[in-house]
């Protein structure tokens, strides 16, 4: 150990020792305090991994309450370059606050009393390789938020010119962008310093001290209103709150009518002034304000919300339902709100309570049959969650309906905290109800996805004809453009360099025989397999003529032999076809149900088997099916493989594989691997069924396919054969190494910022990006690159991708785009999943990418925000793509 860490390591204990803290290890200090919270504060030394030298504060509630972890940024390292002047060590400084910290601390005021006072003064992240943590609430979304350059070069072009207030504030914005609250007030005051208008810095400056220094966030927000530029009603709505919080209710109701009285045409002043006054007893100026509000603003959904509790305190019950009634109607998501607040319980025994959703029901044009089975479906999904947990909040049904097969239901519950519920409906509660729901529909396949809320209301979406998939977190639907000018990614190889078979007929049929007598042996039962077909002959030759392929040699000898394996698994637990099962599966191609609407086009990289013997694609022509294991999975022969693979080598395939996975260079092999097995004793019999040990066949070949990086990467972390990287790091990225990888496929980056010149020397086809400083410009005119998911804090510039020529598959639902106008450019792009307000821009400004096939919405969003995203982007159709339903149900207490 060095001198300097024992000293600061001594500088840890001075600290802290005088507030209670005591040694629990080398480099931590221990506080345990009255009230049950225990501190953990540990000095984490610079690593050779790149680690910096970081403090650690972990806090534990009492009895599990709550939890956090911190890792303080001691010495500067995410900090831009040349931001501060000279190096940075904030070890004394950040002691010196975690010694001051206050005891009495709860999961509430965590934030406000102890994260806050961190963030003003350095990055805080969730683990060494963590992201920065990010705060939100007290009007932070209503805060003006500009966007901004990426931080280094907003910072950057600030230090270039210091005197520029404009500089100084777009680097504010881009620290703030990239959860440096530090950086952001560092700037703002740079920003004033320098002559920038202060309404919006001082605005932000008082939202980031309003815990730290109450008086001087009054003081900011004073300046802030006076100055105007449309933020005084904010301002002043900002100075009430912290008003409120420290337990002055009537500054904090002066300062609320002063954003109404400064401010008129901002609704929100009206509302959180009409609300303190009603949760004051001054009732009746309460529904004065909020009547005038509504009047003022009627299409302001919380406004009606607000006059409707009002109401309900002065006894006007129709007064007060006429209020909610239109709350719901402009925004249906509110029921949630208005149905179990407790503040209107004076209303649930009124005629008019359980028919608040009626007004919603009447614009959407509801079906009165299809409501009454959504009604007894969700009625019976609510029963079901409410026997499994007293504290489910939400259920959410999806399912189809119509058509020729039974579709899958999926029913999840979420707790009020947001956390999934493990709880399982019984079929037979909601199955007869779900063959209702589908006699009161169109008989067509249909879509449903019904949300039940164990206040007792639900929404819904019916989605004839609509092809896609719907899941909890997103909603992908098929626009029927199939083809398209990007082709399949599997095309790219032109074929095997050794086109011959691997099989050999002969040794098939003399492996089968001898399979089976070992089988025989060991469970002391002979299996008889069917005899052949004696049509085989015609049918496979028909399929060759229609397919323009033959099966391979070695399997026609097989069917000579039987047809199929009479149920019984032989093959690793599949069972093998009968000819007819086989031309049956050929024609039908029943294992692509959804492939293309559940995947990005371009796929997974696969690591098993030798690298590149199987094509990159989802399906093929070329892949056969010849045998069934469960779920849509199957064993193929693969007549069209890639350049290192062999015709007639096997494969798995399937709906739930995201690629094909290869098995053996033929099917003969895969008998020998059976017939090994067993003479070598590798597998069980139980009762008669052998699980057979085949030794990695078909597993991951032993080629460093996947590299995992942490900190830095180095040469020696990836190399020749290397396939996959996965690369985190809490700063810069050094990716020169990527160059030793001439076969990476794909790459994951997690970082502050790295410059992505050396991925344009590599034929990656898959990048997911996660980087608080994101510049895409390096990867104009990448020759490979065909699906890119992007996630960065700041506006990304997306110019650079319309030389991107490959490029099919875009995510952006966790981007901000600088301009989205450029996707209409992408002229190859077939697969985009964005945000529901990225879809809106994108509509807005008239843009559709032209060769797009499959949308995806992302995002946990209500029904009727999925259907109205459904029909917008289908608004060419004669009829709607979806309808919304709406409607309420008797809960349990009645």
């Amino acid at each position: 150990m060095t001198d300097e860490r024992t000293r600061r390591e001594k500088r840890l204990r001075e600290a802290l020792a005088p507030t209670g803290w005591t040694k629990s290890a080398r480099r931590a200090m221990a506080r345990t305090d009255a009230n049950g919270t225990t501190w953990h504060c540990t000095l984490e030394p610079a690593e050779d991994d790149g680690a910096p030298e970081t403090l650690r504060l972990e806090i534990r509630g009492a009895g599990r309450s709550f939890s956090a972890d911190y890792v303080l940024d001691v010495m500067g390292a995410a900090d831009p370059a040349g931001f501060f002047d000279g190096p940075v060590d904030r070890l004394d400084e950040l002691l010196d606050v975690i010694a001051g910290l206050p005891t009495a601390v709860t999961g509430r005021t965590l934030t406000d009393k102890v994260l806050l006072p961190l963030l003003v003064r350095t990055a805080v992240f969730t683990g060494r390789f963590g992201v920065p943590l990010r705060t939100s609430g007290f009007h932070k979304e209503r805060l003006p938020r500009p966007a901004s350059a990426p931080l280094p070069q907003a910072s950057a072009a600030a230090l270039a010119a210091p005197h520029d207030g404009t500089r100084w504030l777009d680097a504010a914005f881009a620290a703030l962008d990239a959860d440096f609250p530090h950086l952001t007030l560092t700037a703002l005051d740079r920003a004033l310093a320098a002559g920038a208008d202060p309404a919006v810095p001082e605005l932000w400056r008082a939202w980031l001290l309003r815990s730290v220094d109450t008086g001087e966030a009054l003081a900011a927000l004073d300046r802030a209103a006076a100055a105007g530029g449309g933020v005084t009603g904010l301002a002043r709505c900002l100075q009430g709150t912290i008003h409120q919080l420290g337990g002055d209710a009537e500054r904090a109701l002066e300062a609320w009518e002063r954003a109404m009285l400064e401010d008129p045409d901002d609704p929100y002043g009206w509302g959180v002034r009409g609300l303190a006054l009603a949760k004051r007893g001054r009732t009746a100026d309460a529904a004065g304000v909020l009547a005038d509000a509504v009047a003022r603003h009627p299409g302001d959904a919380t406004l009606h919300y607000y006059l409707g509790y009002a109401r309900t305190l002065l006894g006007d019950a129709e007064g007060a339902f006429d209020a909610l009634d239109e709350a719901i109607r402009l925004r249906p998501s509110l029921a949630g709100e208005i149905l179990p607040d407790p503040d209107l319980a004076g209303l649930r025994d009124h005629e008019r309570f359980a028919s608040l959703t009626s007004a919603r029901a009447a614009d959407n044009g509801q079906e009165a049959e299809v409501t009454e089975s959504l009604r007894r479906l969700a009625t019976a999904v609510a029963s079901q969650g409410t026997k499994g947990a007293n504290d489910w909040r939400r259920a959410r049904l999806i399912t189809s309906v119509g058509g020729d097969e039974e579709g899958r239901t999926d029913v999840s519950y979420t707790s009020a905290q947001g956390r999934e519920l493990d709880l399982k409906v019984d079929p037979k509660a909601v199955r007869p109800l779900l063959y209702a729901l589908e006699r009161s529909l169109p008989d067509e396949p249909t879509t449903v996805e019904l949300d039940v809320h164990a206040a007792g209301w639900f929404e819904a979406l019916t989605a004839p004809g609509v092809r896609g998939s719907h899941r909890r977190n997103q909603i992908v639907h098929v626009l029927g453009r199939p083809g398209g000018p990007c082709g399949d990614p599997g095309d790219v190889p032109g074929g095997p360099d050794d086109p011959t078979e691997a099989g050999d007929p002969a040794e098939a049929r003399r492996l089968l025989h001898d399979y089976l007598g070992l089988r025989a042996g060991i469970t002391g039962a002979e299996e008889t397999l069917p005899a052949p077909d004696p049509e085989r002959a015609d049918r496979l030759a028909w399929l060759a003529r229609e397919y323009g392929m033959a099966l391979p040699a070695d399997l026609r000898a097989l069917y000579d032999v039987a047809d199929g394996d009479g149920d019984l698994g032989l093959l690793d637990g599949f069972e093998w076809f009968t000819v007819s099962a086989l031309e049956d599966h050929l024609v039908n191609r029943w294992w692509t149900v959804d492939i293309h609407q559940n995947t990005w086009i371009d796929g997974a990289v696969s690591d098993s088997g030798p690298h590149a013997a199987v094509r990159r694609s989802h399906d093929r022509p070329g892949w056969i099916p010849f045998a069934y294991g469960s779920s849509l999975d199957y064993l193929a022969v693969d007549l069209d493989p890639a350049e290192n693979g062999r015709p007639g080598q096997v494969i798995r395939i399937g709906t739930r594989r995201p690629y094909a996975e290869y098995v053996a260079d033929s099917v003969t092999s895969l008998l020998r691997g059976h017939v090994e097995a067993l003479r070598q004793g590798r597998f069980t019999d139980e009762d008669g069924w052998l699980t057979i040990d085949l030794a990695g066949m078909g597993r991951e070949d032993d080629h460093g396919g996947a590299c995992h990086a942490r900190g830095t990467l180095g040469y020696g972390d990836i190399g020749e054969r290397t396939l996959t990287l996965d690369a985190r790091a809490n700063g810069d990225l050094d990716l020169a190494a990527v160059r030793n990888a001439p076969l990476l496929r794909e790459a994951r980056l997690f970082c502050g910022s790295a410059d992505l010149a050396p991925l344009n020397d590599v034929p990656v086809r898959t990048l997911d990006l996660d980087l608080r400083a994101l510049d895409l410009s390096p990867l104009a005119g990448h020759a490979t690159l065909r699906t890119l998911t992007l996630k960065a804090p700041h506006a990304v510039d997306l110019t650079p991708l319309l030389r991107a020529g490959r490029l099919n598959g875009l995510d952006l639902s966790q981007a901000t785009v600088r301009d989205i106008t450029v996707l209409g450019g992408l002229q190859r792009l077939r697969h985009l999943s964005l945000s529901h307000e990225q879809w809106q821009e994108l509509w807005a400004q008239g843009v559709t990418p032209p060769a797009l096939a499959v949308a995806i919405l992302d995002g946990d969003h209500s029904p009727s925000t999925r259907a109205d995203w459904l029909n917008q982007l289908t608004a060419a159709q004669a009829t709607p793509a979806a309808r919304q339903y709406i409607g309420a149900f008797p809960t349990t207490g009645g």
